[in-house]
């Protein structure tokens, strides 16, 4: 994906979600941009898009309502992104990814969940307020969920490292009174955001697997496997 085309792209976004610095939305930019949107899903590169786009901590288009002089849609395209990759899993997931390609993909989330935790130095703490950082936090954790349902334990084995160990270890998990890791300055969740993922995670597979309520979206077999793993 191009810069035209990412830029395209997130004005669909920003117009479809009536992003917060934007001049007055005409229900014929609305349309085109859900057009433009359910157009993308059919895009060839559309994962690798994804990616990038969850890779970035900020995405914004020019604007001349806010005070930077963009207008802000890393919380919109960021949930866009994660949508699409979750919707990837259940229909090309299996059949379209090499080995190398499931590791980029799945390290990829586990960094988009990171960078929750500990936004990257120089970001100024975030763009997100914590009501946007949970909503982005859950749907991480059903991703990752997601993920570990078809990965988990014969071709994701550090999957429990990966998610319980501490931030600085590479992990998501982060104790209270590690280093500063803990509950907000501004009484915000701070790194605990980590632990939430986790935790949601954790839940997610194991209704899955036990719960006769969810457990029919996947074998027996697999069940067995997962719960194994878990076990161990």
């Amino acid at each position: 994906m191009n810069e035209t085309q990412r830029n395209s792209l997130l004005s669909a976004i920003a117009f479809s979600s009536g992003a917060a610095g934007l001049s007055t939305i005409t229900p014929q930019q609305r349309s085109e941009a859900f057009t433009n949107l359910e157009q993308f899903k059919t895009y060839p590169g559309r994962i690798a898009a994804c990616v990038e786009i969850i890779g970035c901590h900020v995405l914004s288009i020019p604007g001349d309502m806010s005070a930077e002089g963009a207008v802000d849609v890393t919380v919109p395209a960021k949930l866009y992104a994660l949508g699409l990759i979750q919707e990837f899993l259940k229909v090309g997931y299996n059949s379209s990814l090499s080995d190398s390609d499931r590791i980029q993909l799945r390290s990829s989330i586990l960094a988009a969940a990171r960078q929750l935790v500990v936004p990257p130095a120089g970001s100024g703490g975030g763009t997100y307020d914590e009501a946007s950082k949970r909503i982005l936090a859950m749907k991480i954790a059903s991703l990752m969920a997601d993920l570990a349902l078809r990965e988990f334990p014969q071709r994701w084995e550090s999957f429990v490292a990966d998610l319980f160990s501490p931030v600085s270890a590479n992990g998501i998990w982060c104790e209270a009174g590690g280093g500063g890791l803990d509950v907000g300055a501004d009484g915000g969740s701070g790194a605990m955001i980590g632990v939430k993922i986790c935790l949601e995670c954790l839940k997610l597979i194991t209704e899955d697997c036990t719960d006769s309520d969810f457990n029919a979206k996947i074998s027996t077999s697999r069940r067995n496997d997962i719960l194994l793993g878990l076990n161990e």
